[in-house]
């Protein structure tokens, strides 16, 4: 789940309970009064379905955010192709594709490629894009992690019968600090995009 072009929430939770302007930020409660997650709006403007983020991400992120002032994240140091691209290059099993590697980042350093298919990292398999995440959400930014990549090699075949074909390869990347633009240039966009 994505919300307003931010980062994916992991595990929403999806309730049939009406979240609009006014209770964005409250509390979901389950039917024997425990709060569950925290309101934070519906997919479209029209929908009867509404997203909460669970309280555990709440509270695993609540420090950082009491002493940052934002959640400090690992960073990866990739661009991600979205879901079902591994898929449609014939991958078997699913994975994410690294569309692109920033210059200078952990994913450069450790050797990754773009045409990339991220299969495991940490031995937690990866399917697709909410299983990666959710690995990274675990790690703090100076971790080891080992990813298991299958990388492009050539084709096989010729014409529509060509097939990619892939080898495994394993690495061990050190996780960086995603950057937090600071509070100044986040009022400064806000405003540049309410006017």
């Amino acid at each position: 789940l994505v919300l307003d072009g931010d980062r994916p929430v992991q595990s929403a939770i999806q309730t049939d309970a009406l979240i609009h302007q006014g209770n964005r930020g409250g509390p979901l409660i389950n039917s024997r009064g425990q709060v569950i997650g925290m309101a934070i709006g519906s997919l479209s403007e029209n929908s009867r379905i509404g997203q909460a983020v669970p309280s555990d991400s709440i509270v695993k992120h609540a420090a950082s955010i009491m002493s940052n002032g934002h959640v400090q994240r690992p960073f990866l140091g990739a661009l991600l192709a979205p879901d079902g691209v591994a898929d449609r290059l014939g991958v078997k099993g699913g994975g994410v594709v690294v569309e692109e590697v920033l210059r200078g980042g952990p994913a450069k350093k450790a050797g990754l490629m773009p045409g990339d298919v991220i299969v495991s990292v940490g031995g937690s398999r990866i399917l697709r894009m909410d299983d990666l995440v959710t690995v990274l959400d675990s790690c703090e930014s100076g971790d080891d992690i080992q990813l298991k990549v299958l990388r492009p090699v050539g084709n096989t075949g010729s014409g529509f019968a060509s097939k990619m074909t892939y080898a495994e390869v394993e690495m061990e990347l050190v996780l960086g600090q995603a950057a937090v633009p600071d509070a100044d240039a986040r009022m400064q966009d806000s405003a540049r995009v309410a006017r």
